[in-house]
């Protein structure tokens, strides 16, 4: 059987040329060379999967580290919203009183509060959490800019790895919870013709992330004056129109960033070295620098970071502003990392991605080792505070009231005191006989008596719990004291252990105290084995208040004994002030306790007929 003419083969027609002349039979590979590569799920979910368990691990561990000064102050605040009755010392709606709204919402979402020992442990958690929500975030955003996988990775590390190996990963500042804010407006809103629903989220996302961080507003207006002058925003207005208004919002960026102003006093006391935001600002500016240059696609966004970060950091140096800008450069140092390889030979490109899968392995099996051998004491879950509500409840008179500083009062409420129990500084109890102490972190202030030391969380110091106006016992009061403790000591019924026969001699002991026992030395006679002290109070400053007392009468002091009996019963028959407060009879012997006042000298002198 012969073909048709024409070429004609089963019912079809050869493709011909305008000549007539049938083409050239087609290739059977032409079909393949007309399509495009597209990789399959498990390769455009690989590299950015691998950052974000890396991000993931350094979170973690950062969220081991000691305790720095000003951290916890947002996680304080949000507590003293919710636990309290106490008005909280920020606005709503100002950075630092929205900030320590998302967190309140976080613990009472996640009962965060109730499972941390501790409020800067529960802050570090809302911090991993918005470190990791922003990196996934940060990955669709760049997906629907276009990127591929190996350069939305890059963007991730570049964002999340930078500050969680620097001071600025542990900082609570408002400026970090606008981060996903943004990242979420711009997900909505790039690569793409978004919906109504998502222009009012992400309307209300941007909003959120001004009032977080007003640095924002300079990005997107530095932002929008360049899409102006470029013509990727009001493309069909007029070239004089867009100078117009591209000056009017330059002209509010620059408004706006004078207006900032000095960073927050969060920011300042940080601990960032003014050093490392320079470096920080030099690196931004020239990844900005390099994108207006060589990205088109990106030099809006470039131009906004060049100016953002010079307008907030050459007057004053905002670190709210390098952490809101830090997600756009790292998505510019994505891009530029992407023109470096894309004309690269495929050999090349993968040696390159053989090299980083190595790298991040590696870093990632580090993390890890570091994670599981990071030991338990240099973490951030102990809580010193605890400590100091111990002492306070152990043998302490009832009429004795805290004090302290934020965040220090919130992480004392916190451990288990009363909001009652610890006020603010300068707050008075009700009652005129109740003795007020302070407890604070680092060096005492002049003229403050220390009279209990707990080591602290990190570089803070460690807490302190102080008399800020002790009483000063008059030379007749001295005199009275020293020479009633020399004339125990000199009793021949009298039976001091070493420790409490120098604490005698020194007569640095409470005269209530000192009293009783020298009563009790002249009636019975006295074996007076120690002078103890609570965890945390020093050996040399406030007087000794409690006694150990193991004989009377040469009667050793056992439970139950009749000795033991006969004691108990004569010190409750005692009248203020020289009744102890607590009264324990232990296998040791007996031990007298009274609670801590200002001026006990005074006390003894005014029951004195």
């Amino acid at each position: 059987m012969t073909s048709p003419p024409g070429g004609a083969v089963l019912g079809r027609r050869a493709p011909q040329d305008p000549s007539g002349a049938p083409d050239p039979a087609p290739s059977r590979h032409r079909h393949r060379a007309a399509r495009t590569y597209r990789p399959r799920l498990p390769a455009a979910v690989l590299w950015p999967s691998a950052a974000l368990v890396l991000v993931a691990l350094l979170g973690l561990q950062a969220v081991r580290q000691a305790a720095r000064p000003g951290e916890g102050l947002l996680s304080a605040e949000a507590f003293l919203r919710t636990a309290t009755r106490d008005e909280a010392s920020a606005a709503v709606f100002s950075p630092d009183g929205l900030a320590a709204l998302h967190m309140a919402v976080y613990a009472a979402v996640t009962r965060a509060f109730d499972r941390a020992d501790t409020l800067v442990t529960a802050g570090r958690e809302l911090l991993l959490v918005v470190t990791v929500v922003s990196a996934v975030l940060l990955w669709g955003t760049a997906r629907r800019l276009g990127f591929g996988s190996a350069s939305t990775a890059v963007a991730m590390l570049v964002a999340g790895v930078p500050p969680l190996l620097s001071t600025m990963g542990l900082l609570d500042l408002p400026a970090r919870f606008a981060v996903p804010w943004l990242l979420l407006a711009a997900l909505l809103t790039v690569g793409g013709s978004p919906s109504r629903t998502g222009l009012g989220i992400a309307l209300v996302s941007t909003v959120l992330a001004v009032l977080l961080a007003p640095d924002v507003l300079v990005l997107l207006l530095t932002g929008g004056a360049a899409a102006l002058l470029t013509g990727v925003l009001a493309p069909r207005g007029t070239r004089r129109a867009r100078l117009i208004a591209a000056g009017l919002l330059g002209g509010g960026a620059v408004a706006v960033a004078l207006l900032l102003g000095d960073p927050a006093p969060g920011a300042a006391a940080s601990g960032v070295a003014p050093g490392a935001l320079l470096t920080a600002a030099l690196v931004f500016v020239v990844i900005g620098g390099l994108a207006v240059a060589t990205l088109d696609s990106l030099r809006v966004p470039a131009f906004a970071l060049v100016a953002t970060t010079l307008l907030t950091q050459l007057p004053s140096g905002r670190l709210s502003a390098l952490v809101v800008c830090l997600p756009v450069a790292a998505v510019l140092s994505a891009g530029l990392a992407r023109s470096l390889v894309r004309p690269r030979p495929e050999t090349t490109r993968r040696v390159l991605r053989i090299a980083g899968a190595t790298v991040l392995a590696a870093a990632a099996l580090t993390t890890v080792v570091v994670l599981l051998r990071t030991p338990a004491s240099t973490a951030a879950g102990r809580n010193p505070a605890g400590a100091v509500i111990d002492w306070a409840r152990t043998g302490q008179s009832r009429d004795i009231h805290l004090v302290a500083e934020n965040p220090l009062r919130a992480q004392l409420i916190h451990a288990g005191a009363g909001p009652d129990a610890v006020g603010p500084p300068g707050a008075r109890p009700d009652e005129p006989q109740t003795t007020v102490l302070t407890v604070l972190s680092g060096a005492p202030p002049d003229g403050a008596m220390v009279l209990a030391r707990f080591p602290g969380d990190g570089a803070a110091g460690p807490l302190l719990v102080v008399d800020p106006a002790p009483g000063i016992p008059t030379g007749e009061e001295l005199t009275r004291r020293r020479s009633l403790a020399a004339a125990l000591l000199a009793n021949p019924a009298t039976t001091p252990g070493e420790r409490a026969a120098d604490v005698l001699g020194s007569g640095e002991v409470d005269p209530r105290l000192l009293s009783v026992l020298a009563a009790l030395g002249a009636q019975y006679g006295v074996g007076v084995q120690d002078f103890p002290l609570a965890d945390g109070e020093p050996r040399e400053g406030p007087l000794a208040r409690r006694a150990l007392v193991d004989r009377l009468a040469g009667d050793p002091l056992v439970p139950g004994a009749p000795a033991t009996e006969r004691l108990v019963a004569w010190l409750e028959a005692q009248l203020p002030p020289f009744a102890p407060d607590a009264v324990t009879s232990t296998e040791q012997g007996v031990r007298i306790e009274f609670a801590y006042v200002s001026a006990p000298d005074a006390l003894v002198s005014a029951s004195a007929p």
